[in-house]
């Protein structure tokens, strides 16, 4: 049942977690191998690959709301289904779907449920190790190549060297691709070949092979509703006891991790239209995603509307006279000065961009033309993205 439906955008993830009693991993990875024939053709010992499958889901700790094991499942169902998509279905090699399909597995492997931010504040030894540098990417990629090159678990051992090599760089550069911190400059190099994208050229694959990486990784608000919440709530979970840890410690609060003024509506805005949005829509120029763009625009106005209810709430709570703004009898209140007696201040005039379009955000499947998404691809440059990328992202 849940493989016959495991090409569709909104596959029940959370149906399968149940389904395959905490080992999805290990579970979807297996059949997705099997069903595209990469044993056969990658020569690929399976009782090697089930071994090391195994140890790369129990290196994801089930205590972790959020970057365990079932988030690992749906980057890779992520990365599956764009690699079917029809710009690269017939153009990927073998070598090229392994890679990505370990590198959607492993890019989260003994993820410790807190940011890089967090890490290097706290001077910890991983952020001492690998010099503040995508600490906790570098950490995933050695972790996890530590059990896949362990004898017993080594399904690449029969490869030749260069193909070995191969395998293992482009897997090194997808993973690495997955920190938030390094968007920017992706994008920046995008937008030089995005022109003249040519999907026979090694390195132009190389580059959407990365796009859809980390699309994946943030693919959550690009779901329909029900899924997407499921990923708030655990994800927010996450954040409030990193949070929590950076208050004990007397750090700052990271953006979006303070327990004790949470501001969900905000933090999914900020999210989608600095890091989801632009990169979906990268994608889209060359790859079309209708359904994908369909539900971002849906979400972004849920949480926008959602955002300004709040925001409306607060003023008129704020807008209720105390009583020590009561004069007293006999007092007359303080006169406010007259506005026009003051001396005119110049007139600002800031573009308003719609982000609305007629839906958007996370996870629909409504169709998109192309012009309703210029608007939003020309105000959120990659090279403006705040401290929110430096934040709790990973």
């Amino acid at each position: 049942m849940f493989f016959d439906s495991s090409l569709e955008w909104n596959w029940q993830i959370f149906d399968f977690e149940t389904a395959t009693f905490g080992a999805p991993l290990l579970v979807f990875s297996s059949a997705i191998f099997w069903r595209e024939k990469l044993f056969e053709s990658m020569h690929i010992p399976i009782d090697k690959f089930l071994r090391c499958m195994h140890r790369i889901e129990t290196g994801y700790r089930a205590t972790i709301s959020y970057h365990n094991s079932t988030h690992a499942t749906d980057v890779l169902h992520g990365a599956y289904v764009f690699s079917h998509c029809e710009i690269l279905q017939n153009n990927l090699s073998d070598l090229e779907r392994v890679a990505l399909y370990f590198a959607a597995s492993i890019h989260d492997h003994q993820h410790p449920g807190v940011s890089n931010v967090f890490l290097i504040a706290k001077q910890d030894p991983l952020a001492v190790l690998y010099s503040d540098r995508s600490v906790l990417e570098q950490h995933h990629l050695a972790s996890a190549f530590a059990v896949l090159n362990s004898p017993e678990c080594n399904f690449t051992a029969d490869w030749d060297p260069a193909t070995r090599k191969s395998f293992r760089d482009l897997v090194i550069e997808l993973v690495l691709a997955t920190d938030l911190k390094l968007q920017a400059e992706l994008m920046t190099v995008w937008k030089t070949r995005v022109e003249c994208f040519d999907v026979r050229l090694s390195t132009d694959r190389t580059m959407m092979l990365k796009l859809i990486m980390k699309a994946s990784d943030v693919a959550n608000p690009s779901k329909e509703l029900p899924i997407y919440r499921e990923w708030i709530e655990r994800i927010m979970q996450e954040f409030f006891e990193q949070g929590d840890e950076e208050r004990r410690l007397g750090l700052p609060i990271s953006p979006y991790c303070d327990s004790a003024q949470p501001n969900l509506p905000g933090s999914q805005v900020g999210f989608m239209t600095w890091i989801v949005l632009p990169l979906y829509e990268a994608i889209h120029q060359v790859m079309p995603l209708p359904v994908q763009i369909g539900q971002l625009r849906s979400s972004f106005e849920y949480w926008k509307a959602t955002q300004a209810a709040a925001q409306a709430t607060a003023a008129a709570a704020a807008a209720v006279v105390s009583p020590s703004q009561i004069p007293e009898e006999g007092k007359q209140p303080k006169e406010k000065p007259n506005k026009f007696d003051e001396p005119l201040s110049p007139v600002i005039v800031r573009s308003n961009k719609n982000y609305s379009s007629d839906s958007n955000d996370s996870e629909d499947d409504a169709a998109v033309q192309s012009s309703s998404t210029t608007g939003v691809t020309q105000a959120l440059l990659p090279d403006r993205i705040p401290s929110l990328t430096q934040g709790p992202g990973r």
